[in-house]
């Protein structure tokens, strides 16, 4: 197939909202098909009910496409999914989560969470240890600290109360196209619990393990598309 005849490929970012963080993907997949990142805004929050609305309102009329959707993003495109829009022929689930991602309670500590992220930047040893565990690339860890400054910390904090207070499994079960979920290796935010919970709400759900911690997309974007790739072509023999 050309790359005219595949489906666009529309990638929705993680909780920082940019679509900085998702221009190695973009570059991967650029020269197979057309690609669409998204980005939220910086200095508003919008609730996943209302960033639903506006990714509704963006997505292509002309052609079919996947949705890719990263982290935060991961109940958007089941929102989406369970509308069952014109044109959307698959969804790609990347380190991700149909509930709080949390251990049980973890909802309780926000207030303490809230409190230091409305009043210090990110760390650089909680971006190491969190986000990008035992990967080297000390100017992805710049990259990453630079966009999560650049969100209004409130915004931030609240999209964290949004992530605690999920749940789109009723949505999920909804969902009628193929779904596929990537899984990080080594990721210590979204863990293995959370990819066994769509797992079973999605039993015919296909798996790829990319090796890479959380921000799977920027530390291994040649392995993430290599997954979505191998789904792309399942779904569009």
């Amino acid at each position: 197939m050309s790359k005219n005849e595949l489906p666009a490929l529309i990638l929705l970012p993680g909780m920082h909202g940019s679509s900085d963080l998702l221009r190695g993907l973009t570059i991967q997949a650029w020269n197979t098909m057309q690609v669409i990142p998204f980005a939220y805004p910086r200095d508003e929050f919008f609730n996943y009910h209302e960033l639903t609305e506006k990714v509704l309102r963006r997505l292509p009329k002309d052609r079919p496409y996947v949705i890719a959707a990263s982290s935060f993003s991961g109940p958007i495109a089941a929102k989406i999914a369970a509308l069952e829009p014109p044109g959307l022929i698959g969804i790609v689930l990347i380190a991700t989560f149909a509930t709080n991602p949390g251990f049980p309670g973890s909802d309780n500590l926000f207030p303490i969470a809230r409190f230091g992220m409305t009043r210090y930047p990110l760390h650089r040893r909680l971006a190491k240890m969190f986000f990008l565990n035992g990967h080297s690339d000390e100017t992805l860890v710049d990259q990453f600290l630079r966009v999560v400054a650049g969100v209004k910390p409130t915004v931030m904090a609240a999209r964290l109360q949004e992530v605690l207070g999920v749940d789109v499994q009723r949505e999920l079960a909804a969902v009628k196209i193929p779904v596929h979920y990537v899984r990080a290796s080594r990721d210590r935010l979204v863990t293995r619990r959370s990819w066994q919970t769509i797992q079973k709400i999605c039993p015919d759900m296909q798996t790829t393990v990319v090796e890479g911690p959380h921000l799977i997309s920027q530390a291994n974007p040649a392995g993430v598309w290599q997954g979505i790739r191998g789904f792309l072509g399942m779904i569009t023999k």
